[in-house]
């Protein structure tokens, strides 16, 4: 009780309307930046933040807090989910080397989508193993029946890539 004693209370008082006015102020900036405003608003809530009552704002303020621990929530549990993935492939990885190394093993086949995840994934294990064993990988291109009129340009490309002789 001590402390309020000490308090300056009457320049608090005289300053408190330049404060709320500096308070509205950066309310208006932050709000238009973070696009705070009608769409966030509870269902029949009009007006603008600095005209609501003191309460509604606060209720206000708190659900969107709680929407964004409850976000923060999920996005840490994508977080977990995915280091475990890592973790589970990159002790997949280590088995698959471990394999490899340990002998007997002369060629490893890949055989992944024809996609930019399934490219990167051979490049990677290729980049693995190339050390100790031929990496090859299943041809890509036109399929049996299939007409050149609808062939784009990647898959053409990889026909010719993996063409032989006919004999």
């Amino acid at each position: 009780m001590s402390v309020l004693k000490m308090v300056p209370w009457r320049d608090v008082i005289s300053s408190a309307p330049t404060v709320a006015d500096g308070a509205k102020k950066l309310w208006d900036t932050v709000a238009k930046k973070a696009g705070v405003g009608g769409e966030s608003s509870p269902a029949g809530s009009t007006g603008t933040p600095q005209d609501l009552p003191a309460s509604e704002l606060l209720a206000q303020l708190q659900t969107q807090l709680t929407q964004q621990e409850q976000r923060l929530s999920e996005l840490h549990q994508q977080m977990v989910s995915s280091s475990e993935l890592m973790r589970t492939l990159a002790e997949q990885n280590a088995q698959l080397v471990q394999r490899v190394q340990a002998g007997g093993i002369s060629e490893v086949i890949l055989a992944t989508n024809p996609t930019m995840t399934g490219e990167a994934t051979a490049a990677y294990i290729a980049g693995l193993l190339r050390a100790d064993a031929k990496i090859t990988r299943l041809a890509s291109g036109l399929p049996v029946g299939g007409d050149l009129e609808f062939a784009d340009e990647v898959t053409l490309g990889r026909a010719l890539d993996g063409r032989r002789v006919i004999e």
